[in-house]
Formats: C-alpha cells, structure tokens, sequence
C-alpha cells in the first residue's frame, strides 16, 4: 500500500472488501493499516495533498457514525454495496470467493498484487484489484 500510494494516484484511495463478513476484521484492518504508517479517512481530517489517504469500504453496514466497531472511536468504515472505478477491492485469505468469481474479477480487473501464502491453496491467497 505504501508504495502504490507514492505513484500516481488520486489523494484519496478507496480499499473495498466484498467479502468480509464482519467489522472486527475491519477494525483489526484498520488498526495495522495505521499501524504501518498509512493515513486512513477519519472525520476530523482535513484534505492533504502531501498524503493518500485510505478509505476502507464494504457492503457491511456501519450504523454508529460509520466507525469499524460500535465499542471504539477511531477506526472508520464505510458503507457500499459495489466498488467504484479505481477502487482496490481487497481478497483476504479468510474471504470464502468461489473459483469462478476470483476468475470473473482477473478477467475484467486489473490484478495488483497477488500474494501466496501457501503453494497451491488457492483459499490461502490475498489479491487486491483495481477496478477499472
């Protein structure tokens, strides 16, 4: 994340998560993505043009003032049902994608980042897509 953000992208990058089943996994998401350094969406931020700033969404409602969990203050989510043009949607190891819709997103996404953590288990991968 940290080097695509210094490319040339917009100021504001939206990581996407289809298959998440719940916002624990999301605020433990958000708790390393800062933890390593990256700048995520919070309210209180104003616009900074010296840094991308990280916007974590999934089809997952968040209905405390779209934090990550209800019981903590500072990690923020947000609500969408599909992601947008120049979104990276996000697979995680624990995400249960079919064969055939992991195929359905190679085909018509660009892939950006594949890694294996074990040879040969497919259920094992992360992968991050942008979506064109």
């Amino acid at each position: 994340m940290k080097n695509y953000a210094q490319q040339d992208v917009p100021d504001r990058v939206t990581l996407f998560f289809p298959y998440v089943k719940g916002e624990p996994t999301l605020y433990f998401l958000s708790s390393f993505l800062e933890y390593k350094k990256l700048r995520l969406a919070k309210p209180q931020f104003a616009e900074s043009k010296d840094e991308t700033i990280f916007i974590l969404k999934s089809p997952l409602k968040f209905p405390k003032n779209n934090l990550c969990v209800a019981w903590e203050r500072d990690h923020y989510c947000y609500h969408a049902k599909v992601p947008q043009t120049g979104d990276l949607i996000v697979i995680l190891p624990e995400n249960k994608i079919s064969p055939e819709a992991l195929k359905e997103l190679q085909q018509h996404e660009t892939l950006l980042f594949h890694y294996q953590s074990l040879p040969f288990s497919p259920q094992m991968d992360t992968y991050i897509f942008r979506k064109k």
